[in-house]
C-alpha cells in the first residue's frame, strides 16, 4: 500500500450527503427515474482534503438492486478508483439477487464506455416486461424503461472487503 492510498477514505453514504459538493450531480439532475432515489453511493475521498474522487450507487428493491451512475471526477481518472468502488459496492450488496443498470451517459464517449462495462459484466438489454415481471411491477418497469434498462446475471456473493 502507498502513502497516497493511505490518503484516501471509501465510505458508503446517502447520496443526499454529496448535494452541494463541487461538480456533484444527483441522479435525479442525470435524468434517472425518481422511483431510484433514494441511492447510496460507495465513495472515495482524499483524506486531507475531503475532496469526492469518485462513486458508485446502488438502491435495494428487495427483489433486485439498482447498480450503476458510477464516476470518477477527471483529475482522479487512470487509478483504478471506478473498478475499487464498483468491487467494494459488490461486496457490500447481495449479487445473488438480480441487478438492473439504467444506461443514462453524459456523452457518446462516456456511453461507449459504459455499455462494454455492461457487456463485460454480462448484462443483457431489457426490452421487455417479460424480462423482468419476476422482479418489479409494470409501473416500475415503465418508469425504468424510460432509459436503456440492462439485467445482470445473480452471482456467487463475495464476503471479504465488506463496509458496514
Amino acid at each position: 500500500m502507498s502513502w497516497q492510498d493511505i490518503l484516501k477514505r471509501v465510505e458508503i453514504v446517502p447520496e443526499s450527503s454529496m448535494e452541494g459538493r463541487p461538480n456533484f450531480i444527483t441522479a435525479e439532475e442525470k435524468g434517472y427515474p425518481l422511483s431510484i432515489n433514494p441511492l447510496k453511493l460507495v465513495a472515495e475521498f482524499d483524506d486531507d482534503t475531503d475532496e469526492l474522487m469518485g462513486y458508485s450507487s446502488f438502491k435495494d428493491f428487495g427483489k433486485f438492486y439498482f447498480v450503476g451512475n458510477n464516476y470518477t471526477f477527471p483529475n482522479h481518472t487512470g487509478k483504478g478508483i471506478n473498478s475499487k468502488l464498483m468491487q467494494i459496492r459488490n461486496k457490500n450488496i447481495d449479487t445473488t439477487k438480480p441487478r438492473i443498470g439504467l444506461l443514462q451517459p453524459f456523452d457518446k464517449k462516456s456511453e461507449s464506455y459504459v455499455l462494454n462495462k455492461l457487456k463485460q459484466g454480462g448484462a443483457i438489454e431489457i426490452i421487455s416486461f417479460d424480462q423482468v415481471d419476476d422482479i418489479m411491477d409494470k409501473s416500475m418497469y415503465e418508469d425504468m424503461s424510460k432509459l436503456r434498462m440492462f439485467r445482470y446475471p445473480p452471482h456467487k456473493k463475495e464476503t471479504t472487503g465488506e463496509i458496514k
